[in-house]
């Protein structure tokens, strides 16, 4: 199921997240058990009235966000702890009509996890929208690097459709003064 949340005091942002994906446990590549939930922010403007979630050009992030639970839930797996990429075809195309992002960057959130009231740990994974190069630039260097780039040339964490792509070489000129410490707030204000 997928729940809206916000904006509120300290996020002006739309919080789209779920439940009921955490109620399987998926494995890891190294074998290990997790519960895990996703989550991803939209503008405030970004129309989620019942006409617009009827359309294509609207409505792609909540179709992702399901796609992304049903093959999870279908494999019984989980790519990668901290960060895994979903791309739409190979080579990559459009996730819709008036974008040019083409997959998604899931990172662990910095929050760390929740613990349910039957004990189990819930990690949550925020959704990022991506492009091609930004996925090469995240097999080359990381996704970290990338996170660094948003947050140096002040990407928001909802989605918007035409932000600059951040592996664009104009965008690298700082990556070696970049801050690992500063870790990107996952955007999920629940």
């Amino acid at each position: 199921m997928i729940h809206a949340a916000g904006p509120h005091e300290n996020w002006d942002a739309v919080t789209l997240f779920t439940t009921g994906l955490s109620d399987i446990i998926v494995k890891l590549p190294n074998g290990r058990p997790v519960a895990t939930e996703l989550s991803l922010s939209l503008p405030l403007d970004w129309p989620l009235d019942e006409k617009s979630l009827q359309n294509p050009d609207r409505n792609w992030p909540i179709r992702w966000i399901e796609r992304i639970v049903c093959a999870t839930r279908d494999s019984r797996t989980w790519p990668d702890r901290h960060e895994a990429v979903f791309m739409y075809g190979d080579p990559p195309q459009p996730l819709a009509e008036g974008t040019h992002l083409c997959g998604w960057l899931c990172l662990e959130s910095q929050r760390g996890n929740y613990q349910m009231p039957d004990y189990r740990y819930i990690e949550i994974r925020g959704m990022f929208p991506i492009y091609a190069a930004e996925q090469k630039l995240i097999a080359e260097a990381g996704g970290q690097t990338l996170v660094r780039r948003f947050q140096a040339h002040g990407i928001p964490q909802y989605i918007t459709p035409d932000r600059p792509n951040m592996a664009d070489e104009q965008f690298a000129e700082d990556d070696d003064e970049m801050d690992d410490e500063d870790d990107f707030d996952m955007g999920c204000e629940l």
